[in-house]
């Protein structure tokens, strides 16, 4: 998009679809054209994120639809505050993307539908694939339930899907590669290689163990009321817990694999607790209270959620490390900034929208090991003029660096005056870095060590 930045190791190694950074990239151009001295090229993916999450509320509301109007309102309520689907909204995950063309299609899918909103459900489907294909084995369970035995609901989903298929390979062939070859290097690397088990393993009941985190006591009332609900829209149900066990079968393991799973068992389970607010409304004599009773007991359960010790790291997670790249990307005098720390919660170039060098001292580089981080500090301190560290790593950086500002006590901005000599060779570099540490993880999985920490 801007000719310069990091690649990640999934796109060296060819095992994802440019599509959706494709997607991306117009929003950001959008915004680099608009301001290109501001953040609007950031602003303005994470409001097209936002905008596709509204899917969530309109789906549960078609979903609802076709029982009644009260399971329509209870489950668009539930989409549009829950405060797990507010958190995830505004990110650029391939997974939110994937749940913005999958849900609608479980929608289209109910009930007696023409066939364009078949047709435009297969679509859906085959993009949701192709921006997360782990989650094919829960959309086949929706196609299944759409389409049932009807070979003309078959035939019009089985076009979309085509129609999907032939964007993917128009996306693939754009870059250079063979369609689908990323599908192909993807399964080889992960099922015969375990490539991503290098980033952590947890076992079969890893998700289980989430849930009960982010839900807290509220998953207790949350599971009967999807089997409730599951009476009502079976297809989304088994979808989600489809793609909970088969993701529950893969070691390596982060909650937002199964975030299609937390949106389908809760957009269910708020269908069911119509259910649940009829009957009791039957036995009391007020089925208004008792369906307002849902409502609040709803939004009283996302507020309690959100303040979950998951949820709560969730909202402030990596924000020190974020101020500090703010900091980075209005300081005039920046020519060059080594980091000291965890490269997972550093905004790098997408924040900092500087084109200048990195540098990368971790402790897993393998080029750092028998030699002084202090030593390899201040024999390339020429290139950096900003470090960006803990307060403990003041004692070890070169001579002339100043603490500029600390943000939370845990993260530091050190300066020094004076410019940059750039090195393009250097050792240090972050994406040299990282390719030597991947390749590291690699040998070391090879043979049979334990995963870099």
């Amino acid at each position: 998009m801007f000719d310069y930045g990091v690649v990640p190791w999934e796109y060296r190694w060819g095992i994802r679809s440019w599509l959706f950074p494709m997607l991306l990239a117009a929003p950001m151009a959008l915004g680099e054209a608009l301001a290109p001295d501001g953040t609007l090229y950031r602003t303005l993916p994470a409001l097209a994120m936002i905008a596709a999450s509204l899917v969530v509320p309109w789906s549960g509301w078609r979903l609802g639809r076709g029982q009644s109007l009260a399971h329509a309102a209870i489950a668009a309520l539930v989409g549009a505050t829950w405060s797990e689907f507010v958190y995830f909204a505004p990110h650029s995950l391939s997974e939110n993307a994937s749940i913005a063309c999958a849900l609608p299609a479980a929608a289209l899918l109910v009930g007696r539908r023409h066939r364009r909103d078949v047709f435009a459900a297969g679509l859906l489907l085959g993009v949701a694939t192709l921006l997360r294909f782990q989650l094919a084995p829960a959309l086949a369970v929706l196609a299944m339930f759409g389409c049932a035995r009807d070979p003309a609901r078959w035939r019009g989903l089985i076009a979309g899907g085509l129609v999907a298929a032939a964007i993917g390979s128009l996306v693939d062939l754009a870059h250079g590669a063979v369609p689908f070859a990323w599908l192909v290097e993807n399964l080889r690397q992960n099922l015969l290689d375990g490539r991503a088990a290098q980033y952590g393993t947890s076992g079969p009941f890893g998700y289980v163990t989430w849930f009960e985190h982010v839900w807290g006591w509220w998953l207790l009332a949350i599971v009967p009321l999807v089997r409730i609900g599951m009476r009502r829209v079976p297809a989304l149900g088994w979808a989600g817990i489809v793609n909970l066990l088969v993701h529950s079968l893969i070691a390596h393991k982060e909650y937002r694999f199964v975030e299609f799973s937390a949106v389908a068992f809760v957009l269910v389970a708020a269908i069911g607790s119509v259910d649940v607010a009829a009957w009791l409304g039957a036995r009391l004599r007020a089925s208004r209270a008792a369906l307002a009773l849902a409502a609040v007991g709803w939004l009283a359960a996302s507020a309690a959620v959100a303040t979950t010790p998951a949820m709560r790291d969730n909202w402030t997670r990596a924000a020190d490390k974020l101020a500090i790249t703010a900091m980075l990307r209005d300081d005039p005098a920046l020519c060059g900034v080594a980091l000291l720390t965890d490269l997972g919660e550093w905004g790098g170039y997408s924040d900092l929208h500087r084109r200048v060098p990195i540098g990368y001292f971790d402790r897993n580089d393998p080029l750092l090991r028998g030699t002084a981080l202090a030593t390899a500090l201040r024999r390339e301190s020429g290139g950096y003029n900003r470090i960006v560290a803990t307060p403990a790593d003041a004692a070890r950086l070169p001579a002339g660096y100043r603490a500029r500002a600390c943000v939370g006590g845990t993260v530091c901005l050190f300066a020094r005056a004076g410019g940059c000599r750039a090195d393009p060779a250097s050792p240090f570099a972050i994406q040299t870095v990282m390719v030597r540490i991947d390749r590291q993880m690699r040998e070391n999985q090879r043979r049979g060590l334990r995963p870099l920490s």
